[in-house]
């Protein structure tokens, strides 16, 4: 068989495994939302099996799918490609900028520290809701934990959807920030405008005294790791030499079995 067709039978078949495992995650999520309305007490394993076992053949055959892809892979695999290496378009803004030195404004670093600012200022904000919320005892009671646990995850939800949604917008624009400074430093350097070999020496010493900060800022980090886990060592110990392990244990015994129902 040609590379050619093998490569349209393995996308054919990862489009088939895909839908697959969307449908059993549909799935699941009905079958969590039929288990949570089905009475006052729906987290039994009466209540569990009869939900899933309306979706099980469903599983089956995806597990089977998966089985099949890679049994696919080992009869008929495809030729590896070794991937072309990206350049790091920081590292190629750096030596760009070693040559031109002003000769292009700084305008565009500066946008994106504002965005990086302004991505933490956001991160913060949809954080604290959350935790105000959590720390909010009044609402909580022991009459409906199931609508307390909702309520308690539903502004941590948002607030990461609303931090990732963000994230990636701000990753996004940074990117083109990058890019249109590169474009900016290679046409000053077509026209002439480079750097005097002054400022060119004086950026790399910055450069050195940078490099030996963040080497300093490394060894600071990693100390500080080191204490954090010894620190946590020792309450480990402490913990299982004053009996706060059997605490631990019982507590999950007592959320598996009377609130999840996974006894």
């Amino acid at each position: 068989m040609s590379q050619k067709a093998k490569k349209a039978l393995h996308l054919c078949y990862g489009v088939i495994l895909t839908l697959l495992i969307a449908l059993v995650g549909v799935a699941l999520i009905l079958s969590c939302i039929g288990i949570y309305k089905g009475g006052n007490r729906p987290f039994s394993r009466e209540s569990i099996a009869a939900a899933f076992d309306r979706i099980d053949m469903l599983v089956y055959a995806t597990m089977i799918a998966i089985g099949g892809g890679i049994v696919l892979s080992v009869v008929l695999p495809l030729e590896r490609v070794r991937p072309k290496a990206t350049p790091d378009e920081y590292a190629v803004l750096r030596r760009l900028r070693k040559k031109v030195g002003s000769a292009v404004p700084n305008v565009e670093k500066k946008h994106r520290q504002l965005l990086r600012i302004g991505l933490v200022i956001v991160s913060v904000a949809c954080f604290a809701w959350p935790v105000l919320t959590l720390c909010d005892v009044s609402g909580y009671g022991l009459e409906d934990l199931n609508r307390d646990v909702l309520r308690g995850a539903l502004p941590v939800l948002i607030g990461t959807a609303i931090v990732m949604l963000l994230a990636a917008l701000v990753s996004f624009l940074n990117h083109r920030s990058v890019q249109r400074e590169i474009a900016a430093c290679k046409q000053a350097i077509a026209e002439g405008r480079t750097a005097p070999i002054e400022e060119a020496t004086n950026e790399n010493r910055l450069e050195a005294v940078h490099l030996s900060l963040k080497k300093h800022e490394r060894k600071s980090v990693l100390v500080i790791r080191c204490v954090v886990l010894a620190v946590a060592i020792l309450f480990i110990v402490l913990g299982i030499l004053n009996g706060g392990i059997d605490d631990v244990l019982g507590k999950a015994i007592r959320i598996c079995t009377e609130c999840i129902g996974l006894g």
